[in-house]
């Protein structure tokens, strides 16, 4: 039995994927992914996806950060963010040590995940079990699925 570390969750079941370049999420089904949880946390937020510290320029508060790899410079982030998503490192890189200090919720090797979540997705970050799931779009959302408007309902 071969084990991966990723897998998604579609309307038609729970599929496991080798990277999460080759997951394909519909806006309605979301996107579940399985990495490893580094510091304990449950948070929900809007994900910035992001190459290196500088990027996060003007960044909200509580935004969950999506990084290939962190390092020493990425500590000042740690204050504004509300969580934390890395396709490499485990419990004892740099960037899990860091988020166990500051107590923010981490989940790292996740490869591909970069690609798999887009800066504005809704993210729910469970890094008590090492799972990160992408919200279907809302209503009103770029992604949303495009749907036929309610009939109106006759006046009584």
């Amino acid at each position: 039995m071969t084990l991966s570390n990723l897998i998604i969750e579609t309307a038609d079941g729970i599929h496991d994927a080798m990277e999460a370049v080759l997951v394909e999420g519909s806006p309605e089904d979301g996107l579940v992914l399985k990495g490893q949880a580094v510091s304990p946390g449950i948070v929900e937020g809007e994900g910035r996806v992001i190459g290196r510290p500088e990027d996060a320029a003007g960044m909200a508060p509580g935004t969950i950060l999506v990084t290939p790899v962190v390092g020493p410079s990425w500590g000042p982030l740690y204050s504004v963010a509300g969580g934390l998503i890395v396709e490499m490192g485990g419990a004892l890189s740099h960037g899990a040590i860091l988020a166990r200090e500051y107590g923010l919720p981490a989940v790292t090797n996740i490869p591909g995940v970069t690609r798999a979540l887009r800066t504005g997705d809704r993210v729910f970050l469970n890094a008590l079990h090492g799972l990160v799931w992408r919200a279907p779009a809302r209503p009103g959302s770029e992604t949303a699925v495009k749907t036929e408007p309610a009939p109106e309902l006759p006046e009584s």
